[in-house]
């Protein structure tokens, strides 16, 4: 045979479940559209324990104890919140604007430069007058101008001894008019189709159809030719 706090017990856990059963029963039978608020019940009173149901129903519900301060709490479960989609338009509209974005524009093909021959009838060479300065050397004078090399001047039989502070010589240079399109460069001493082209941008076979060089690509020392 049960004894009397055993009885007060059994009567308190059966008390529990039908109140829990009438909250959960309220609380799905208004629907997740309205909101739907427990107030609080009378007290009941059993065997001298005094008992109310109060809470929020979307959150939990509470089993106040009376005399005694025994509280029970039990959590019901919560709806769960729904996330809107994207509507598919809006998706579409989304990786269409991601694909204009990223999108690499074309490149141009570079056209490639070509050249013709660029000399004329006129001569190659002419010649100019030129005062020799205190620190003029042969050397000098050919580094200060493309137009010119210690070569040419040696052709024409200029030496050292020309070289005088304040002697006015004829300096052989190339003819501006001989390379209409481009520039005069006298080829000097080392000097190949291939560096020539290198030093001024270019390549080998432009300076080849500029001058009308043969096969070889040969260019002699003391002589003129056209350059970009």
């Amino acid at each position: 045979m049960l004894s009397q706090p055993n009885v007060r017990m059994v009567m308190l856990v059966m008390l529990v479940a039908i109140m829990v059963a009438v909250a959960g029963s309220l609380f799905f039978s208004r629907g997740s559209s309205q909101e739907t608020t427990i107030t609080q019940t009378e007290p009941v009173e059993i065997d001298g324990v005094l008992l109310r149901i109060t809470g929020d129903p979307a959150q939990r519900v509470t089993l106040v104890g009376g005399g005694t301060n025994i509280q029970t709490v039990l959590t019901l479960p919560q709806t769960q919140q729904v996330q809107p989609t994207t509507p598919p338009e809006q998706t579409q509209q989304e990786q269409t604007s991601e694909q204009q974005a990223t999108a690499v524009p074309p490149t141009s093909t570079p056209v490639p430069q070509t050249f013709t021959q660029t000399t004329s009838s006129a001569d190659p060479i002419i010649f100019i007058s030129y005062t020799v300065q205190g620190s003029d050397t042969l050397y000098s004078i050919s580094s200060s101008r493309m137009d010119t090399s210690i070569a040419l001047m040696a052709r024409f039989n200029l030496s050292a001894k020309d070289i005088v502070a304040g002697n006015v010589i004829q300096l052989p240079i190339g003819n501006p008019a001989y390379c209409p399109s481009s520039r005069p460069y006298a080829v000097g001493e080392g000097d190949t189709a291939y560096s020539v082209a290198r030093r001024f941008g270019t390549n080998h076979d432009t300076l080849k159809a500029m001058n009308s060089l043969d096969a070889n690509y040969t260019i002699r020392i003391a002589e003129i030719i056209c350059v970009p």
